[in-house]
């Protein structure tokens, strides 16, 4: 059995770059949104995906 190992990302410049590729992509603005609130919030992906979208308040 293959264990993936994921370490976080530590270096600015390539979150940068990061956000940059998503941009790129054909959804590329909601991935870009998401990957930003991932880091901005410390959620995963998993914990983000499975909200609703009246879940979260803007103050």
């Amino acid at each position: 059995m293959v264990r993936h190992v994921c370490e976080p990302i530590r270096d600015m410049e390539t979150v940068k770059e990061m956000i940059e590729v998503l941009r790129m992509r054909r959804n590329g603005f909601r991935d870009a949104m998401l990957f930003e609130l991932g880091l901005s919030t410390a959620l995963r992906f998993s914990d983000l995906f499975n909200r609703e979208s009246g879940t979260f308040r803007m103050e």
